[in-house]
């Protein structure tokens, strides 16, 4: 009875064998270039609530398709350049990390998946360390510097230029709607030193990205989150 038993487990070893050669056979194995060789293999960033940064990753590869995937307590708030891409060589995506603004002080980790379509996978961790602006060091020097005779002129105050107030922005297959806003700077603009753009963005369904173009010029293209 023991012999009988020990033959019905060695047929179901053999069986369960001839199932893994045969699922090879059909799928097969990635191949040393079907696997991502990816740099950096790791990254650690520091960034106030409400911030974002920007790091590339240099992905080389041979494949038909290449995903990336966040992973972890911060998968939403990773984007990516490009993503299902094929690739033949070697590929720079760029990784925007963005940060809520309601996210508590601390160390959070992640990691962000770089798979090919054949079957070859790096994983590479990301640590984000969330901090307020307040607790960013400063790391100039102070240096004193004696000069001569000189004159300093100025001119200071601000301007708005344009503000609209509940705009909706929707963007499908059916639909496109879009908001588009001019100003004109009529003093001299020798004196302008600087501008911006403030858009506060009270919901959205994070499916798709905003993009805000300047002089048909894209100073902005990813997804954003609404302030709660």
């Amino acid at each position: 009875m023991a012999e009988a038993k020990m033959d019905e487990f060695v047929f179901v070893l053999i069986a369960g064998l001839i199932i893994i050669i045969v699922m090879l056979l059909m799928w097969g194995v990635p191949t040393q270039t079907q696997v991502p060789v990816v740099s950096p293999d790791s990254q650690s960033l520091t960034i106030n609530k409400g911030s974002s940064e920007k790091f590339i990753l240099k992905i080389n590869v041979t494949s038909e398709k290449v995903t990336l995937t966040p992973k972890g307590t911060i998968k939403d708030w990773i984007s990516f350049s490009n993503n299902d891409f094929d690739s033949s060589g070697l590929s720079n995506i760029e990784v925007t990390v963005s940060v809520p603004y309601g996210t508590t002080e601390m160390e959070y980790s992640g990691s962000i998946e770089v798979e090919s379509a054949e079957g070859g996978k790096v994983v590479v961790p990301l640590t984000v360390t969330v901090i307020s602006s307040s607790t960013k060091k400063s790391t100039e020097t102070p240096q004193t510097h004696y000069l001569g005779d000189f004159t300093v002129t100025y001119a200071s105050g601000s301007e708005t230029l344009k503000s609209v107030s509940n705009v909706e922005v929707r963007k499908s297959t059916s639909e496109d709607k879009r908001v588009s806003l001019s100003g004109r700077i009529e003093g001299d603009m020798s004196i302008v030193t600087d501008g911006f753009i403030t858009i506060d963005v009270l919901y959205t369904n994070k499916e798709g990205n905003l993009v805000v173009k300047l002089n048909d010029n894209v100073i902005f293209n990813q997804k954003v989150l609404f302030i709660r």
